[in-house]
């Protein structure tokens, strides 16, 4: 999503966003549009009998204080934290993906046309124009309908990247006839989104996160009191950063205000794991420890990205992007 805004941004066009929040995904997914689903795509025989037996005659009933309530039967939903729970519920979308991919209102990067990005239940919808967002959100909104569930309107969210060179976006958007909020910021699969294009509030975020699952972890007891400071470091080194440190490998353009915000959290973390002085030198207790600059470490995970998509089948739309931007 942000190799399309920010190839749109570049070459002065404004780009919408909407993230569509599906009313609970997972527990309302229709049981008999999901054999269907599964079968026209080919699962038949023995697999399909097995699915179509899970998930007959399901019942449930709700405990509270230790009372069960009369049991009922289950129409819809998938197993929660199953398997192939999520596999169950893209298999059920496929079709809308493939709708949304054929139409020609999605924005374009290079020659390639993007009109969505999904991960699991969470769907951004990409477009240039208002015309073309609405077409997209009428397509989502045409088979939820069709296809037994709903997408929340109020919990939906629109941004707008507006580029200096075009006129502002003014218009609303809607879903089911309502309003979809419009906001500057929003978290997206966990990585927070700027209209923007800031990033000031992405690094507070990260180091109050570390900062605060640092301290939590070494008051569960990895504290140098009980434990070697090297054994200590290694767990909240472990525990911590890819934490506060979420996709960091798609970060860029740090200023150096927000690099000194992230290397003072670290430093402040390396301390109190060894049980020194905030007063301490800082290049004493990271060298005691061996831990390196924290911009090295977001390096680091940007090389493991970047290897993991030079490993990718050329055919993946992840690998064309990259090959398109860097050649």
């Amino acid at each position: 999503m942000q190799e399309v805004v920010h190839h749109n941004l570049e070459r002065h066009s404004n780009i919408i966003v909407t993230l569509l929040d599906s009313m609970k995904a997972f527990d309302t997914l229709w049981h008999k549009g999901l054999l269907v689903k599964l079968y026209i795509y080919g699962v038949r025989g023995l697999t399909w009998l097995l699915i179509y037996e899970m998930y007959q005659n399901m019942r449930s009933c709700v405990q509270f204080k230790g009372k069960c309530s009369k049991w009922f039967n289950l129409k819809r939903g998938v197993r929660q934290g199953g398997v192939l729970s999520a596999v169950f519920y893209l298999v059920f979308i496929n079709d809308l993906l493939r709708q949304l991919d054929e139409s020609p209102y999605g924005s374009m990067l290079f020659n390639l046309r993007v009109s969505s990005t999904v991960q699991a239940d969470d769907i951004a919808l990409i477009s240039t124009t208002s015309k073309g967002m609405k077409t997209l959100i009428d397509i989502c909104q045409t088979y939820s309908e069709n296809w037994g569930f709903r997408f929340s309107s109020a919990k939906s969210e629109v941004l707008k990247f507006c580029s200096s060179k075009c006129a502002i976006i003014s218009q609303s958007l809607k879903l089911y006839g309502a309003d979809i909020p419009v906001v500057t910021s929003t978290k997206h699969v966990g990585i927070i989104l700027n209209a923007e294009c800031k990033s000031m509030s992405r690094t507070l975020n990260a180091c109050r996160i570390l900062r605060a699952t640092a301290l939590s972890v070494m008051k569960s007891g990895i504290h140098p009191s009980f434990l070697n400071p090297l054994t200590c470091s290694k767990i909240v080194f472990q525990m911590c950063y890819p934490k506060a440190m979420f996709a960091c490998e798609l970060w860029y353009g740090l200023s150096n205000t927000e690099l000194t915000m992230l290397e003072r959290s670290h430093k402040y973390i390396c301390k109190i794991i060894q049980g020194l002085p905030a007063r301490t030198r800082s290049d004493k207790c990271t060298s005691l420890l061996g831990w390196l600059p924290v911009e090295c470490y977001i390096d680091k995970c940007k090389l493991q990205f970047f290897g993991r998509l030079c490993r990718m089948d050329n055919n993946l739309l992840p690998k064309r992007i990259l090959l398109l931007t860097t050649f």
